[in-house]
């Protein structure tokens, strides 16, 4: 899965704030869901910041964050310490600071559910569109 993002990145081209990635791990904040499947999320964000030497020292917007690169991207990773089912006000606070085009949030969690993400998508970018 990092090899594909990384690849992704690498495709677009540079030049602008459009090529500013959020990159947000849905998880539960605290050490008894560190291990949990629903953690997946943080655990891969964690992985990416390993591996790109991103610090997630920052608290923004009720989430950790680091900023970095990926593959020369830059990129922001996050992680919503607002429990998954409020992770979405953190993810919309995140993309709204940054002027985030919705095409540039990756949202990565344990779930497989078509419907769940075109739905959602289709909230957070109205509630983009309300934020500005």
């Amino acid at each position: 899965m990092i090899e594909s993002l990384k690849q992704k990145l690498m495709s677009q081209r540079s030049g602008s704030n459009e090529d500013r990635y959020l990159l947000a791990g849905l998880g539960n904040p605290g050490r008894a869901y560190r291990k949990n499947r629903h953690n997946i999320g943080f655990m891969m964000v964690d992985k990416l910041a390993e591996a790109n030497n991103i610090k997630l020292s920052r608290r923004q917007k009720k989430a950790l964050t680091g900023t970095g690169r990926i593959s020369g991207k830059p990129v922001i990773l996050a992680q919503p310490q607002t429990y998954m089912n409020r992770s979405g006000e953190s993810i919309i606070g995140l993309a709204s600071f940054y002027k985030l085009s919705l095409k540039n949030v990756l949202i990565i969690y344990d779930e497989i559910d078509l419907d769940f993400v075109i739905n959602d998508q289709h909230i957070l970018q109205r509630q983009l569109v309300e934020a500005r």
